[in-house]
C-alpha cells in the first residue's frame, strides 16, 4: 500500500475503482454468442462437388439459422421433460399400512434454450474456456440412416459431449424448419441421463 501512496494511485483506486480493475485483474472472459459457438463447428464435409457436401452445408446454414433464432428471441421455449422418480424410495417395506402420500406429484424439467445452453449440450460447458484452450466440435453427417432402417420416421442428432462430437441425421434436417423442430426435441429431450 506504501508503495501505490507513492505515486498517489492508492487514491485514485479508492475513488476509481472500476477504471484500475484493469490493472490488477485479468479481462473477464466475453460471453458466449452465435457466431462464437458456429465458429466452434468443424463439419467433416463430403467430397467437393457431390451432391452430399451441397445438402451437408444446406444443413449447417439452418445450425447458423438455429443459432441466430435463439440469440434473437427473447425466450425459446422447448419441450418438456418428465423427472425419472423411483417411487421405491418413498415407500416404507416394512410397514402394513400405506404412506399418506405414496404418489409423488410429477415433475418436469425444461432445457435452457439458449445458445449457451446448446453449448453445454454439446461440450458440456456453457462458456468460453478459462485457460483459453480451443474448442472445437466435429460435425458428422447421417446420410445412411435410411439405408440401416427403412421404415422408420424420424432421427436425432448424436451427441458426444466428452468427445465433442455431434451427428446430425441429414435425411431429417433437410429444411431450416425440419432443423429446428428436429434438433430442439433432441435438445429438449436429451438433457437428463436419468434412470426410468
Amino acid at each position: 500500500m506504501r508503495g501505490l501512496e507513492l505515486y498517489g494511485l492508492a487514491e485514485i483506486i479508492k475513488h476509481k475503482p472500476n477504471s484500475c480493475k484493469p490493472l490488477f485483474v485479468k479481462e473477464s472472459i466475453k460471453g458466449v454468442d452465435a457466431n462464437y459457438v458456429f465458429f466452434l463447428m468443424k463439419p467433416n464435409f463430403s467430397l467437393e462437388g457431390s451432391s452430399r457436401k451441397d445438402i451437408e452445408e444446406s444443413v449447417m446454414d439452418s445450425f447458423r439459422d438455429f443459432f441466430i433464432f435463439l440469440e434473437d428471441q427473447e425466450k425459446v421455449t422447448g419441450y418438456a421433460e418428465a423427472v425419472s422418480w423411483n417411487y421405491e424410495e418413498n415407500c416404507d417395506v416394512g410397514s402394513e399400512t400405506a404412506p399418506e402420500n405414496t404418489t409423488p406429484a410429477e415433475e418436469f424439467n425444461t432445457a435452457d434454450v439458449s445458445v449457451p445452453g446448446v453449448l453445454r449440450w454439446l461440450t458440456s460447458q456453457s462458456h468460453r474456456p478459462m485457460d483459453g484452450d480451443p474448442l472445437t466440435i466435429c460435425v458428422n453427417f447421417d446420410h445412411e440412416c435410411f439405408n440401416r432402417n427403412p421404415k422408420h420416421t424420424i432421427c436425432f442428432p448424436c451427441v458426444a459431449a466428452c468427445g465433442r462430437d455431434l451427428t446430425l441425421p441429414v435425411c431429417h434436417m433437410g429444411d431450416t424448419e425440419a432443423f429446428r423442430k428436429t434438433f430442439l426435441l433432441a435438445y429438449c429431450k436429451g438433457q437428463a441421463f436419468s434412470r426410468p
